[in-house]
């Protein structure tokens, strides 16, 4: 459908270039040269934009691809009030915070860094200290096993991307090619 999209507007495109130069006089169309001509021509040709923005788009698409392998950043806190069996009232409090990162290999790195205070209205044992202040700070390592080992779902989407980059750059430089055939069509016909 796209494919029939495309080709109707470069025809499109095409038969405006050609009214476009059967409009000019023919004394300005003898003063420009054919690269001129073909600039102009270009400039107001529709299926050359087009090309140009599906370009893109697939750029875009290959972007998206390497976002799989961005950081993610990830954090919480919370505060509370516990009772516990004993009786005790305990107020805590608690935060934390992340980075991990996806490899484009397949397995995932990552940081991450607490801190949690606990203060209880009583103690039930000298030992224990109250207010505890308890900190962390981990690094880990996952690596997928069968199913997820080796990333496919970023190797699948960047080769998916890059194919789409090359067909659409393709698609633009045979655009400009049937506008130039057109264009080269009209400047040489004989009046």
């Amino acid at each position: 459908m796209t494919t029939r999209i495309s080709r109707r507007l470069l025809g499109y495109a095409g038969a405006l270039g050609l009214a476009l130069a059967a409009v000019l006089p023919a004394a300005a169309a003898e003063a420009l040269t054919y690269a001129e001509f073909l600039r102009r021509v270009i400039a107001r040709d529709a299926s050359y934009d087009v090309a140009g923005l599906q370009l893109e788009r697939t750029r875009a698409e290959l972007a998206k691809a390497e976002s799989l392998l961005n950081w993610t950043l990830s954090g919480q806190g919370g505060v509370g009030r516990d009772l516990s069996l004993f009786g005790t009232i305990s107020d805590r409090a608690d935060i934390s915070l992340g980075a991990d990162r996806r490899l484009s290999f397949g397995p995932q790195i990552g940081v991450s860094t607490g801190y949690t205070r606990e203060d209880s209205a009583t103690s039930l044992s000298p030992l224990i200290p109250n207010p505890s202040n308890t900190t962390r700070a981990d690094v880990f390592w996952r690596q997928p096993l069968a199913r997820g080992s080796g990333n496919p779902a970023y190797r699948e989407g960047r080769v998916i991307a890059e194919t789409s980059v090359q067909a659409a750059a393709a698609d633009r430089v045979a655009a400009f090619d049937e506008v130039a055939r057109r264009a080269a069509g009209v400047r040489l016909r004989p009046p």
